[in-house]
């Protein structure tokens, strides 16, 4: 992160243009922390899921070091909202 006033001690973050959004803004965030860190997910109780919300469920489990979050809407069923 260029602004240091936003940085938290243990953790880095990036960001990046990686086409998601029409306007060409930063549309990709990375977190990772120093030491492997507890995290909080919300996840659909729907019975269909993704292969992604699995997955996400699945690390989540084993305790991770980073995070990542894209710009847009996206559901695995339904699609992309812009």
């Amino acid at each position: 992160m260029k602004d240091e006033a936003y940085a938290v001690h243990g953790f880095r973050a990036s960001a990046v243009c990686a086409g998601l959004k029409k306007d060409g803004g930063l549309d990709l965030a990375l977190i990772y922390s120093d030491k492997e860190a507890v995290g909080a997910g919300v996840f659909t109780r729907n019975r269909v899921k993704a292969a992604p919300v699995l997955v996400s469920q699945e690390h989540g489990r084993q305790g991770s070091y980073g995070y990542q979050k894209n710009g847009r809407s996206c559901g695995p069923s339904t699609g992309c909202k812009a």
